[in-house]
């Protein structure tokens, strides 16, 4: 919905904000980030 972009935008950033700091906590090099748009880890439709 396009009234959910800007909340996704934040905690897509607040995601790999965190992603960031754990790989450099652990000396870790970062090769690539995946997103795949318009779709949401709580999305129920599908069950």
């Amino acid at each position: 919905m396009a009234s959910d972009a800007p909340a996704t935008a934040a905690s897509l950033d607040a995601q790999r904000a965190a992603c960031q700091r754990l790989i450099e906590e652990l000396g870790l090099h970062l090769v690539d980030v995946f997103i795949e748009p318009e779709h949401s880890a709580t999305e129920t439709s599908a069950r």
